[in-house]
């Protein structure tokens, strides 16, 4: 099977993550790696800087038509939320990258740009929206449903029916009980244990999980 090509959009540390998930497959071509400020013709993890974001229209004009977003986030989704903006604005496709260690259930719905990192777990009648980053030996149980952009950071196990909301952070290792519901725009710090419903735009962290203030 012939393999499409891509570009990679970031060259930082997730970028390494996604290229090995990719390179383990068979699907996708590497054609490089759009960064605003590693050197043009340096590398990282064997693929080559082939320009900055400027150069993106360029590169869709020349035929290569899916891109994914390589940087990750910590504290805020704004800067892949505006790549994303951008690239679908040129008329890119946002695939979903999935390592092939990784077990997603036939019965999950999982939406464009999302990305499954190697060892995650994710268990059906699960719904995973547009650019989620599910990270290295995530779990996500059955019939959880994760927002837009959020981020379960590498280790974080999700019981049964757990909704996380848009552009949320799940830090590692944090174990979240069934039915519990994270708002949007929170942050969960690395180790928590969420035991309870934690609203919009709340800062929390903890065994069990406290809201702290910002």
């Amino acid at each position: 099977m012939k393999r499409q090509q891509i570009i990679l959009i970031g060259g930082g540390g997730h970028a390494k993550v996604i290229i090995d998930a990719i390179q383990a497959g068979e699907k996708w071509e590497i054609v490089g790696v759009i960064d605003a400020e590693l050197p043009l013709g340096s590398k990282i993890a064997d693929i080559e800087i082939i320009g900055r974001d400027e150069d993106v229209l360029k590169i869709y004009k020349k035929g290569i038509t899916h891109a994914f977003i390589s940087v990750g986030s910590v504290e805020s989704t704004a800067i892949r939320r505006k790549l994303c903006l951008n690239l679908k604005e040129i008329g890119f496709k946002l695939p979903i990258i999935i390592h092939p260690s990784a077990q997603v259930s036939s019965f999950v719905t999982i939406a464009e740009g999302t990305f499954i990192s190697a060892g995650a777990i994710v268990q059906s009648g699960s719904f995973i929206k547009e650019n989620v980053i599910i990270n290295t030996g995530a779990i996500v149980d059955h019939d959880c449903c994760i927002g837009q952009f959020a981020h379960l950071a590498p280790g974080v196990r999700l019981s049964g029916e757990v909704i996380i909301g848009d552009d949320t952070l799940i830090g590692t290792g944090t174990s979240v009980k069934q039915n519990m519901t994270i708002g949007h725009h929170c942050i969960i710090g690395a180790g928590s244990a969420v035991v309870s419903h934690i609203p919009d735009n709340s800062k929390a962290y903890g065994n069990p999980c406290r809201i702290h203030p910002s």
